[in-house]
């Protein structure tokens, strides 16, 4: 895939479900990015947004789901020791 393919999506999200301890903050979120396409994401105050975005990029695991850049898995980062996983 390349980044211009409009067959395959910039940014994939799919069931992406994020838990806080026994607190659900996002549950079944789905949705696709493909080059060239304005996409806005909006929501009210705590709706998740900032929480999707860091998940997406790597800085929160998510709990269950699938998100992808560029065709490829979001990386975990571990902060402990500075890598990425």
């Amino acid at each position: 895939m390349t980044l211009g393919d409009a067959a395959e999506p910039l940014v994939h999200i799919q069931d992406f479900r994020m838990d806080f301890g026994d607190t659900t903050v996002i549950k079944d979120l789905s949705f696709d990015v493909r080059a060239g396409e304005t996409f806005g994401f909006l929501g009210s105050n705590g709706s998740g947004k900032t929480t999707t975005l860091r998940a997406l990029l790597g800085i929160y695991q998510p709990t269950a789901g699938t998100l992808h850049i560029g065709g490829k898995a979001a990386l975990h980062v571990s902060w402990g020791n500075g890598s990425l996983e």
